[in-house]
């Protein structure tokens, strides 16, 4: 066995006017909602030792978007998929650089035999070499034979860098991104190429990291398309010495590389479910550069494991078949989430809930690390928030180690929404599917130093076990379990509630001034009202997947109970005693400060056409409209995405504002407005004023 643990019986029993789950050793999931055989039998199939193969397995293959090494890394999953029984299922979607997919442009498929770049002044020395590492050559490069002087700029992706420089028929040394540069050096001013490091900001502290990038063109790019190349920073510092000096630096680049119109795909595999009518999703990106390891090869290998046990251990009678169909699908990400999503639109609402698992099993200590869980926004309450929670403080409790794993602590994080991987798709208002993100950061990440060596069989080990209570408990839940969750989600927003007012009593206390105080109660008490909504919705959400009558009965009951706790927390505002404790006197305090557009435009209303399916993909608005969309809104790629969850045609500006303030902080109303008319300019969404 590679845990050392004691199983407890699960217990359940009444307090107060809650329903409370009772604490074991092993906290409120594992030791509660899942029974102790069933428990021992997962942790003793699970195999961290496993996973780490499958990831050194899948890290052999270069298995960028719409590749012939994506396909080749897809049928090692399904290899392995149908000897535990399991029978994966390939689907493809045209992929050729003009073809959309709502606002997404998966990009062209791309194969090389050849990359090189060679340094001939003021030394003859081999700068890359695509045989030697794959992602020292930018993906997209297009076949070329060129000498040619290098000529720096700063990051280059901005005209503005460019300004007083000639550099046609050059190649360009800067640190920004290699297809963004490109698009500003080679597609705009006619440069022969670009080479690209990180810069002083990114990773510092190692110099001798080299990037995987990619020029991911379009495909009326690609006749004008040349090449691009990604060194150490260490490298292009002495390239940067020797052009300071007044020397010249010529280089010759050897490309035999070529875009194709392709397909981007995912494999999918179902764990069947008695009824049919719902399903769990688990997605892993498979796609990514050699070796890419912890990312995503480790999300990919822990849905392979995961997949694999749970079949052999319903197979062999360890554990029921489950009511709900268990869905894992290995993607290529973004680009083949979209298509996925857009073909299977229809069958979305039997997902009850997912789990994405991007760069999950790396040695805690070699990566300087921590285990996350990522919530839903709050745009997408749900219970799976505090399932998620809970089950990872369970796991912290137990003794998990793989055997030729490390020993290191279990540390983690429970996270508030960020994007960034897979389930920035699913969490979006037209898709509909709450889904978490399990994650660890990674210094190698998008470098060639994400080797397998980085990958902790003790750490995957944990991830499994995780991914597997958390399947076990909402495949197989029925009335009971529905209940327990309704009053763990119920826990969890009593204590939210109470830490946001808590917050707000500390910011007056601590306000520097009657104004700042002014606007601090104005900004806290919204917040407290907003998270007050998303809490009752999150318990309220327990009834997709059980809506019997006692369900309802329960999880109406605990929402009143919430609702109840945030007007008392707002009235304590408004106690004299405290208003007098904490400096607040109504005659005294200033009007708070409003935006001076709120008059105005607070009353329109907003909402996301037919065609504004998913997130909004990069760069399209500034495809669509021109370069009046190129500086964006300012506002962020999450605080965006929030904004246009809420745009429902039913809240005001003046609500959705209310939203996500609550939810990120200061919002910028102005640009907020901004952004909301230039998707209207993108005929995305249609305004009521």
């Amino acid at each position: 066995m590679r845990f050392r643990t004691w199983l407890v019986a699960w217990s359940l029993w009444l307090a107060s006017p809650w329903l409370v789950l009772a604490q074991t050793p092993f906290g409120r999931v594992a030791g509660t909602l899942v029974p102790p055989d069933q428990l021992e039998a997962l942790m003793e199939e699970l195999s961290g030792t496993r996973a780490k193969q499958f990831v050194q397995d899948i890290s052999r293959y270069d298995r960028i978007q719409a590749s012939e090494g994506w396909v080749q890394a897809a049928e090692y999953v399904m290899s392995r998929l149908s000897e535990a029984g399991l029978e994966g299922q390939l689907e493809g979607y045209p992929s050729d650089g003009a073809r959309r997919y709502f606002t997404w442009t998966p990009p062209m498929g791309w194969r090389i035999r050849r990359g090189e770049l060679w340094l001939l002044e003021p030394e003859r020395q081999k700068l890359a070499d695509w045989k030697e590492l794959p992602s020292s050559i930018a993906k997209g490069s297009q076949s070329a034979d060129v000498v040619a002087e290098v000529v720096a700029v700063r990051r280059g992706t901005q005209p503005s860098d460019y300004e007083g420089l000639d550099v046609r028929g050059k190649v360009v040394l800067a640190d920004g991104y290699a297809g963004d540069v490109h698009r500003e050096a080679v597609l705009r001013r006619g440069a022969a190429g670009v080479i690209t490091y990180l810069s002083r900001q990114d990773r510092m502290e190692f110099p001798d990291f080299i990037p995987y990038q990619g020029l991911w063109i379009r495909k009326e790019e690609q006749p004008k398309t040349t090449f691009g190349f990604t060194i150490s920073r260490r490298t292009a510092e002495q390239l940067l010495s020797w052009l300071d000096q007044g020397r010249r630096v010529v280089v010759r680049a050897i490309v035999d590389g070529e875009d194709y119109p392709s397909q981007v795909r995912t494999l999918a595999c179902v764990i069947p479910g008695k009824s049919g009518k719902q399903e769990i999703l688990f997605i892993a990106h498979l796609d990514h550069y050699q070796p890419g390891a912890i990312d995503n090869a480790s999300g990919s290998a822990a849905l392979l494991e995961l997949a694999c046990s749970l079949k052999r251990l319903i197979d062999e009678g360890r554990l029921p078949p489950p009511e709900r169909s268990i869905r894992f699908i290995w993607t290529s990400e973004w680009y083949g989430t979209v298509p996925w999503i857009q073909l299977h639109f229809r069958e979305l609402p039997k997902i009850v809930a997912g789990f994405n698992l991007d760069m999950v099993g790396g040695d805690l200590e070699k990566t300087r690390s921590f285990f996350v869980v990522v919530h839903t926004p709050w745009s997408r309450p749900s219970f799976v928030n505090d399932l998620c929670s809970a089950v990872v403080e369970d796991v912290a409790r137990m003794d998990v180690w793989s055997p030729n794993g490390s020993r290191t602590p279990f540390s983690f994080r429970i996270g508030p929404y960020s994007g960034g991987s897979d389930h920035w798709m699913f969490n979006d208002a037209a898709v509909g599917v709450p889904m978490p993100m399990f994650i660890q950061p990674d210094f190698h990440h998008h470098t060639v130093q994400d080797v397998p060596d980085n990958v902790d069989p003790t750490q995957m080990e944990r991830v499994l076990l995780i991914s597997a209570l958390c399947a076990r408990t909402l495949a197989w839940a029925d009335e009971r379990v529905a209940v327990q969750l309704s009053h763990l989600t119920a826990a969890g927003a009593h204590g939210r509630l109470a830490e946001a007012a808590s917050e707000l009593a500390m910011q007056l206390v601590n306000a520097p001034d009657p104004q700042w105080k002014a606007n601090a109660l104005e900004a806290g008490r919204n917040r407290l009202s907003e998270l007050g909504r998303k809490e009752m919705a999150a318990v309220l959400s327990v009834r997709s997947l059980e809506g019997g009558p006692v369900v309802q009965g329960v999880t109406q009951s605990l929402a009143r109970e919430i609702q109840s706790q945030t007007l008392a927390l707002l009235r304590r505002f408004d106690s004299p005693n405290l208003r007098a404790f904490l400096g607040v006197e109504p005659k005294g305090l200033p009007t708070p400060q409003l935006p001076s557009g709120l008059e105005r435009t607070g009353k329109w209303v907003p909402r996301r056409t037919p065609d504004f399916v998913g997130p909004l993909a990069p760069g399209y608005l500034q495809e669509v409209l021109g370069p009046v969309a190129a500086a964006g809104s300012g506002l962020g790629e999450a605080v965006e995405f929030e904004i246009a969850n809420f745009m429902d045609g039913k809240r005001t500006l003046r609500e959705i504002w209310n939203a996500v303030r609550a939810e990120f902080g200061d919002v910028d109303y102005d640009k907020m407005v901004g952004f909301v008319q230039l998707v209207e300019r993108a005929r995305l969404v249609e305004i009521a004023r």
